[in-house]
């Protein structure tokens, strides 16, 4: 009888609990034949439970999935990329297996007592069940004392970032970015910004910003998600101010790209001092050509400086 119809017998759980060996560790063990069974034979009770037992041993993977494993090690930064790694070994803490993922950020799986059939070199979709990201972290490292609860959440968004969106970095300069505050709005984003596609705000009003600094732009595709300020100092090094973005997933992505690339940036702990050259100092520029307020940067009122940190 096969190890799929004796889990399901009577007496099947107690003979597999008094004989754990039998039990494959491959991925196909439910189609194993296991001969020693004999459904007749009253092998007494048991508390061994083939859920538990299973769980041990590692997962199978489809291509989707190892895909997104490889990317999130490939882009995963201090925590993160712990995380990462618990999801490289294929030994989770999860029920099911055979795991893949979609476009729309669905994660399949066949549960850990059914069989995995295949169609075309490809997993067959009769049987599989369906969970989302979160549900699906929150699942994995739900005992892992090494991660908060906050953790596990970013992660799960930056896995929806990676598995769902097509992020990336577009960086205007000039009168393009006075265009970009004048064109795009911020409705529904997460953070988003009161002076953005205000008609208060002419392109004119970033002035300031056009002649000295550029914009970094986050793309999905080709839908703006999130913007900030990147200033270069005197001594080259960048900064990137205040980040502003439609999902937090973004702001994942976004996050994990300054750790991963040793991005100076707004809020980042023990920021060294950086000294920016403007074009003109602070009060040469007009009440139209400046903004009501400014992110981080601090202006010097009557030199051609600015700074990340107060001036002195």
């Amino acid at each position: 009888m096969e190890l799929g119809e004796i889990i399901k017998t009577k007496n099947g759980l107690a003979f597999l609990g008094n004989n754990k060996e039998l039990i494959p560790a491959h991925y196909q063990r439910l189609t194993r034949e296991i001969p020693q069974f004999q459904a007749e034979i009253d092998y007494g009770k048991t508390e061994f439970s083939y859920k538990k037992h299973v769980r041990k041993f590692t997962k199978e993977y489809h291509i989707s999935f190892q895909r997104l494993i490889n990317e999130l090690k490939r882009l995963c930064a201090d925590y993160q990329a712990n995380m990462a790694n618990v999801l490289a070994t294929k030994r989770l803490d999860f029920d099911g297996d055979f795991l893949a993922i979609n476009k729309e950020g669905e994660i399949s799986y066949m549960p850990y007592n059914k069989v995995q059939k295949m169609v075309n070199n490809d997993y067959a979709k009769t049987g599989r069940q369906k969970i989302t990201i979160h549900k699906f972290v929150a699942k994995i490292f739900k005992n892992d004392k090494r991660f908060t609860e906050q953790q596990i959440k970013d992660f799960a968004e930056h896995i929806k970032s990676i598995a769902v969106m097509e992020l990336r970095i577009e960086f205007l300069k000039g009168e393009e970015i006075g265009k970009f505050y004048e064109e795009v709005d911020n409705v529904g984003w997460a953070r988003g910004s009161c002076m953005a596609k205000k008609p208060e705000y002419p392109a004119k009003r970033f002035t300031i910003y056009m002649e000295n600094c550029e914009l970094g732009v986050i793309m999905n595709g080709n839908i703006p998600v999130g913007r900030f300020l990147r200033w270069q100092s005197t001594n080259g090094t960048f900064y990137e101010d205040s980040m502003y973005y439609k999902t937090a997933s973004v702001k994942s992505w976004y996050d994990q790209r300054c750790k991963n690339e040793n991005i100076t940036f707004y809020g980042m702990p023990n920021m060294e001092k950086l000294t920016f050259t403007l074009k003109r100092p602070l009060k040469a520029y007009h009440d139209d050509e400046r903004p009501g307020y400014f992110d981080s940067i601090k202006f010097h009122e009557k030199e051609p400086i600015a700074s990340n940190k107060y001036l002195t």
